[in-house]
Parts: structure tokens; sequence; C-alpha cells
């Protein structure tokens, strides 16, 4: 048996058929239209979009052969659009704008949408007021705001596993998936109780404490790490008396005169603890707060108004 071929008039007919089964109007190909129509040539749209005049060309082509249209004419000066192509403007340009929103608004929510998960290490609220953060909250009610205390490196490791949007921490954080910007800075003193013989001395040396029984927060706080990091730069490690996670027990362990013990400069006036007083060590041992947050929520609304709230406060 042998087969016919088709005439001029199937072959088209099969040609309309194909095309009715294309799929539907991509976004590129609503773009690609919008910019040839808003800068009435091929070759400054291709330009404005980065691609070829000859396949801007052809997706123009495509649509037209989609429609069954013509979209544009050619003029010396680029092209004009046709009645048809004022009409598909007219209808795709309130669509646009909505897909333009919804691309906004899922940008936003991959960076924490209005939600703001807020994490305090240990000591943080010592200098930062409650009301701070309440009035914050007040303000900003569109937000869905959470905040709690951690232990330093809790808090660190929970904004690096985005189980925290935003952090303040003592001391900075290793990490580059991090942006870190420091808040404040404290001096590191050392508080003495009033029979020791550094009591009446307005400044002492790491030197000094070589043999002097130490009393200090625990590991879980960050002054820990750099009073006995500087110790051991100094060629010695520090004879820790003892530890606790609590300022007031440390405070009344000095006054009882069970040893000396590093200190932020601000502590005195929380725990108003008489018979001891702070004296500045002569190397610069610093308390500093830092704010963090993951690279790519950078640019989060929450984020940004809440972080502009605290270095304001502290500058």
């Amino acid at each position: 048996m042998r087969f016919l071929p088709e005439n001029g008039r199937d072959r088209r007919r099969k040609i309309r058929h194909i095309r009715k089964g294309r799929k539907d109007l991509n976004t590129k190909e609503l773009v690609y239209f919008k910019t040839v129509y808003e800068e009435k040539s091929i070759n400054q749209a291709a330009k404005k979009l980065y691609i070829t005049s000859q396949g801007l060309g052809r997706n123009i082509r495509a649509l037209e052969t989609e429609f069954q249209v013509k979209l544009f004419e050619r003029t010396k000066k680029g092209v004009e659009p046709t009645p048809y192509a004022n009409l598909l403007y007219k209808k795709t340009g309130a669509l646009m704008q909505q897909l333009e929103e919804l691309s906004a608004e899922f940008s936003k929510l991959k960076r924490g949408g209005g939600k703001l998960r807020i994490g305090l290490a240990y000591g943080i609220l010592k200098i930062l007021p409650m009301r701070v953060i309440l009035e914050f909250i007040r303000e900003n009610p569109q937000f869905q705001i959470e905040w709690k205390e951690y232990h330093n490196d809790e808090v660190k490791d929970m904004v690096l596993s985005s189980d925290l949007d935003y952090g303040l921490i003592v001391g900075e954080c290793a990490s580059r998936e991090l942006i870190q910007r420091k808040v404040m800075s404290r001096k590191v003193m050392l508080l003495v109780y009033k029979d020791h013989p550094f009591y009446p001395l307005e400044q002492v040396e790491l030197d000094m404490l070589k043999e002097e029984k130490i009393l200090t927060m625990d590991e879980d706080f960050h002054i820990y790490h750099v009073f006995e990091e500087a110790c051991r730069k100094r060629g010695f490690y520090p004879k820790i008396e003892d530890k606790t996670d609590n300022g007031a027990v440390l405070y009344r362990l000095c006054e009882e005169k069970q040893g000396v013990a590093p200190v932020m400069d601000f502590t005195t006036d929380i725990y108003k603890t008489e018979g001891v007083r702070e004296i500045p060590l002569k190397e610069d041992l610093r308390w500093d707060v830092v704010s963090i947050c993951r690279k790519e929520k950078q640019g989060s609304e929450p984020i940004e108004k809440f972080d502009k709230q605290i270095m304001k406060y502290f500058n």
C-alpha cells in the first residue's frame, strides 16, 4: 500500500492542531513581550534582557504564531505595537504585577517572612533593658516575634541551623555563613575583695595573677574563655578555685574572700556588693556584643528593623 502525500491544506491543519496543544505561555515570554512593547525596539529590548536580538525575535514570532495575530509592525526606528499587542499588554499588565509581587513574597518567605525568632546569650539582658525588646514588639504587631535566652554557643548553633533568625552573642563566631556586626564593647576588670593586697591598686597585670585563686563564670560564658586565653598567652594557666553560672554568686564568693574574679565593667552596678571593687587590667581584655544572622536572611524586614533598634540603643 502506498501512502499519498498530504496536501498543503491538510498539512497546515495538522500544524495548527499541534500548536493548539502547545503548553500555556510562560512568564519569560510575557517579560520578553512586555519589554519589546515598552522599548519599541527589538535591539534595545534584547540589550535590556541580556539576550540576542535573534533569540528575542524568535520568541515574539512564537507568540504571534500562538495567537495567530501580528503583534508588531517594523518601522525605521524599531517596531510599533498593533492593536493586538495593545490588548495583550493591557491584559498581561495586571498578571505581570501579580507575578512580581508573588516573587517578592516568596523571597520574603525564604528570608523568614514576618516571623522573627531572637536568641540572646546569657548576660546580654544585663546591659540591654527588657523595654527595648518589648517596645519593638508593641510597635511592630505585624511581626510574629519570639525571644529567649540561651548559652552563648547555643545561640550561634541555632542561628547557623536556622532555628533562630537573629542572635546577640558575646564574641565573634568563626563562620562564613553568618553576617556579624559588633554592637558594643566593654572592658574586662578584676573583682577584688577589701583586704586583698590588690585592693588599693589602680591597675593589675595578668602576670600578677599566676598564684592567685581565681573565681570565674563557667565555660558556658564567653568571659571564661577570654580570661583563660589571655592567661595562656602570658605563659600560664589560671588557678581556678571555683566556677559558677550565676553572677550574684560570683560576687558573693569574692566578698567572702574565696578569690578574685574577672568580671565585666558594668556588673558592680548590677550586684551592688559591698567590700569589693573592680580594678582595671593592664591588658585590654574585651567583652564584645555581636549581632548575627545567616547571610541569606540579610534584608529580611523584621531582622533589619530589630537590628536597627539594637544599634540605635547602644549607639
